[in-house]
């Protein structure tokens, strides 16, 4: 797949207020997926191994409450919150990786794509504050929010993979923040209820075609990463793809369970 062009993480919102839900992601991205279909491919047995976590998000009370209109501001503000961090950290170790990346000389262009992806994931950050302004109705101060163990526990995990392990285990590392959102796109799409709905417009940033092509172009930068890897990294990158895929999934779960801390 060519990297030449990255569709950028800051496109797929620039895209979902252009196109609404008009073009939907197929229901089940694994069908569709080239490397899913060609078995000599690292993603061919790592993916189906994230589906576990991925249906765990899609049942998640966060997500369906969410879809209804129902979920309780407080929790979407946390997840916010959250993730608002996270992405600041997502954005460093994409650029982290890019740099070990462009170090090897034709790789150059999957470099490129990395950085560009940092950069844009900025602009998503951007977006999310805007949005917790919005819906919490006060301004995002850095400073006065708290902080969520899971999300910090999240992003070093991926700053400790990309660091100091084989550039494809970094990428497995980083690839869950694309992968989980596209799988559960499809099922959000389908449940997202917006009219009269606070949260229809984070509602309508999942399920697109952008969305879509941009996971596979992550899918197919992890799938180059690993044929150049012997099977010990290979398999180091489907445990952390793995790890990191739960990781998504307790990132809802901790914002989620705000709503409980006095019981």
């Amino acid at each position: 797949m060519s990297f030449s062009q990255p569709l950028t993480r800051r496109s797929l919102f620039q895209a979902t207020a252009l196109l609404g839900s008009a073009t939907l992601m197929p229901a089940a991205f694994a069908t569709l997926t080239p490397s899913v279909l060609e078995s000599g491919l690292w993603s061919a047995k790592a993916l189906p191994l994230g589906q576990h976590a991925a249906g765990a998000v899609k049942r998640h009370a966060f997500i369906t409450e969410a879809c209804s209109g129902a979920l309780a501001k407080p929790a979407f503000v946390a997840y916010m919150t959250l993730n608002i961090a996270y992405l600041t950290d997502y954005a460093r170790s994409l650029d982290m990786l890019a740099s070990r990346v462009g170090a090897f000389a034709d790789l150059k262009t999957e470099s490129e794509a990395l950085r560009t992806w940092a950069k844009e994931t900025v602009g998503v950050k951007d977006w999310c504050i805007d949005l917790y302004q919005q819906i919490a109705k006060r301004n995002y101060n850095a400073k006065r929010v708290p902080s969520f163990p899971a999300g910090v526990d999240y992003a070093k995990f991926e700053r400790m993979y990309v660091l100091k392990y084989d550039v494809a285990v970094g990428m497995a590392a980083l690839l869950p923040c694309f992968w989980i959102y596209e799988e559960i796109g499809g099922h959000i799409a389908k449940l997202r209820q917006t009219q009269g709905n606070a949260y229809s417009e984070w509602l309508e940033s999942f399920g697109t075609q952008a969305s879509h092509e941009a996971a596979l172009k992550a899918v197919a930068l992890a799938d180059k990463l690993a044929a150049r890897a012997d099977d010990t990294v290979r398999r180091q990158m489907t445990d952390v793809f793995v790890a990191g895929c739960w990781k998504e999934f307790a990132c809802f779960d901790a914002a989620y369970r705000t709503l409980f801390r006095n019981l």
